[in-house]
């Protein structure tokens, strides 16, 4: 089966985590912001703080720092159309890049802006691109924003959401009005990209358990509990999780058909113990998979399957049984 573009694009990208000073969020970040309204919507549709649909004003939206004429960027500035909050959300794509200086600014702005609207936020941007080189950029910045100006300067509830790995989920909790993990994203949406966009989180779910103890290869810290506890070999039970995620039967039917060679199925027994086992069990149970390229710890053959090769021998199964 042949990998499609955006998978080959996302297996590059996810590829670069192992890449001393690649910077994955610079990646991630424009082809998030293609998503993102819908993805938004979708997944806070049940929330009752955030729920409604939500637009995007601006990407990279400068808020200027206290004291002088220069800006720290929030990642992307939204606008909930229903509720008519502000939303500054903020990407981290690994647990060591949370920055608590750049926390405290977006806490100083959500403040401002709940006690005094938004119009500040313009004002800000004006002045940053006045003291700019570069000041056709903020220009196109403004102009973009303008078109949200009546309801930035009206509003007076501002909400923080970021979205990081859940590595880093700990990190941030409490820091923000909402925290998503990559996996805590729809998984589906509307519109012309929805199948491509269930490929894309399917690769950004590998971010969640990629650490920086993980990226090392060192074990995880033993709680007391797991210090006791021996398997029937009697070794320690503690050890690192070796693959992106686990989904049910069905789930990974589709993500096979998908994604063919670009993941491997974990099976234990492989191939041939796949082959042997009845359809009706196999729907029963959930599976784990991974990234061919770019994965989280080593594949033993025996026990994980090219996502092509799983999905043709349950589709051989499936054709019997009809």
């Amino acid at each position: 089966m042949q990998a499609s573009f955006v998978e080959i694009l996302m297996d590059h990208i996810m590829g670069g985590r192992m890449i001393p000073k690649v910077q994955i969020e610079r990646a991630v970040g424009p082809i998030l912001s293609m998503f993102l309204e819908d993805v938004l919507t979708e997944t806070l549709r049940d929330d009752p703080d955030l729920s409604g649909p939500i637009a995007m004003i601006c990407p990279e939206f400068p808020l200027k720092k206290p004291g002088n004429r220069q800006s720290t960027n929030i990642d992307w500035l939204m606008y909930n159309t229903v509720r008519r909050q502000l939303l500054l959300v903020e990407l981290k794509t690994s647990d060591t890049s949370v920055d608590a200086d750049q926390n405290a600014i977006y806490h100083a702005k959500q403040k401002a802006v709940n006690r005094e609207g938004g119009s500040f936020l313009i004002e800000d941007l004006e002045q940053v691109k006045g003291a700019s080189a570069e000041s056709g950029k903020y220009q196109y910045i403004v102009d973009k924003v303008s078109k949200y100006k009546n309801e930035i300067s009206e509003c007076h509830d501002a909400k923080i959401i970021y979205l990081v790995p859940k590595s880093a989920e700990h990190k941030v909790q409490g820091q923000a009005d909402k925290v998503l993990t990559f996996g805590m994203l729809s998984n589906s949406i509307t519109g012309s990209f929805a199948e491509e966009w269930t490929i894309i989180r399917s690769h950004l779910c590998a971010l969640d358990d990629s650490s920086q103890r993980v990226r090392n290869r060192q074990s995880a810290p033993v709680s007391k509990t797991a210090r006791v506890s021996k398997t029937a070999h009697g070794s320690k039970t503690d050890r690192t999780l070796n693959f992106a995620d686990r989904c049910d039967f069905r789930s990974i039917i589709e993500l096979c058909k998908k994604m063919g060679d670009a993941i491997v199925v974990g099976f234990s027994g492989g191939e041939e113990v796949l082959a042997s086992r009845d359809i009706s069990s196999l729907k029963d149970r959930t599976y784990k998979w991974d990234h061919a390229i770019g994965g989280t710890g080593k594949k033993d053959s025996r026990n994980w399957i090219r996502g092509s090769v799983f999905f043709r021998i349950i589709n051989e199964k499936s054709k019997l049984t009809k």
